[in-house]
């Protein structure tokens, strides 16, 4: 009887121990995930786009219960405008996206969401150069559009909604307003 009760007591300690591990592995797992989130979404926009964009974002949390990630402050923009004849600045109060699975993204390294919700108080495009005798024809937001639902294509995007509070584009140094307060869904 002494002997099984030896045995149990080192069996507990060292469930014990097995228990503390698996949280501290929990713990680091999480708060890599929670503060890692910010630079890995910057490294992840500047290695896709070929460094002509940069990203910065002023919070990030990640929920892995609801299987959402919740951006805020997010801005999205060229980083040398001298270079290309299109340049972007666009401001995110808020970004809400919902993955359709996380095992899709650990195991097949696909982005599948659900759905993307994006409140943007600030966009703004300079197309062109007004000293350049391109051939090209000038940016449109016709072409925005286009990009947008070849991005939301490929992340398989079942539900989005985009709300801009001004939209401002330059042609060739000039500013005027094209759109305010618009809803695309």
């Amino acid at each position: 009887m002494r002997q099984f009760a030896y045995i149990r007591k080192r069996i507990r300690r060292l469930l014990a121990v097995v228990f503390i591990l698996l949280l501290l592995v929990a713990g680091l797992a999480w708060w890599t995930v929670h503060y890692r989130l910010r630079q890995s979404l910057r490294l992840l926009v500047a290695e896709e786009s070929k460094g002509q964009l940069a990203l910065e974002v002023g919070e990030a949390g990640v929920s892995f219960t609801r299987g959402s990630l919740h951006l805020r402050e997010v801005r999205l923009y060229t980083t040398d405008t001298a270079l290309w004849s299109t340049a972007y600045d666009v401001r995110i109060p808020e970004v809400f996206l919902s993955l359709a699975s996380w095992m899709a993204l650990v195991r097949d390294k696909k982005l599948l969401v659900d759905s993307l919700a994006i409140r943007a108080s600030s966009v703004w495009i300079r197309s062109g150069r007004p000293d350049t005798g391109s051939a090209r024809r000038a940016w449109q937001v016709e072409d925005a559009r286009n990009a947008l639902e070849t991005a939301l294509g490929r992340m398989n995007v079942h539900s989005f909604s985009l709300r801009v509070d001004s939209l401002r584009l330059a042609d060739g140094g000039s500013r005027r307003l094209v759109a305010g307060g618009s809803v695309l869904r």
